[in-house]
């Protein structure tokens, strides 16, 4: 907590704080710092005589002045100016997607058999082997929808897309 100080305590500070800073400004530093010596300038063996040179040796100024010929008419000043945002960029379309492809059959056909009901058709994977009709649905992903002598018709599920399977008949 500070102790609130009197006006003329205040100024006696503030004023030999003021004091001490111009006697530190002012006070005599080293005196003993050499001068450089001047040292005369040597003249150039080459060198020509003002009163003697030549003005065409001097560059000229308008070489600098000139400016390049413009057809550019310049902006009009008072012209209207239209300080409305500039209307949105359209998006460039993304080209239209294919629609996605099911995945490559992955069971083999083992074999198939026209019984009296119409085709079987037997397929194989992994050790396991699967006889299905016209209509079934192979482990909750095909479903077989025709069956002939060379090939069998299977609609990929997840997608709805029907796949062409041949048949070793068909070979």
């Amino acid at each position: 907590m500070t102790t609130p100080c009197s006006p003329r305590l205040r100024t006696l500070v503030l004023s030999g704080a003021l004091l001490a800073t111009l006697v530190a400004s002012v006070w005599p530093g080293d005196e003993h710092v050499p001068t450089p010596d001047i040292v005369a300038a040597i003249p150039r063996a080459n060198a020509v005589p003002e009163d003697k040179r030549v003005m065409s040796d001097l560059p000229s100024l308008d070489d600098g002045l000139q400016r390049p010929f413009t057809n550019v008419e310049p902006d009009d000043l008072f012209s209207s100016k239209d300080w409305r945002p500039p209307p949105p960029k359209q998006k460039p379309s993304a080209p239209p997607q294919a629609a996605p492809m099911p995945p490559p059959f992955p069971y083999a056909v083992a074999g198939s058999i026209n019984d009296g009901d119409g085709w079987l058709i037997v397929f194989a994977r992994d050790y396991r082997t699967f006889s299905l009709r016209s209509g079934e649905v192979l482990e909750n992903t095909y479903r077989i929808d025709t069956i002939d002598a060379t090939s069998v018709t299977v609609t990929f599920l997840p997608l709805g897309r029907s796949q062409v399977v041949r048949t070793a008949a068909a070979d």
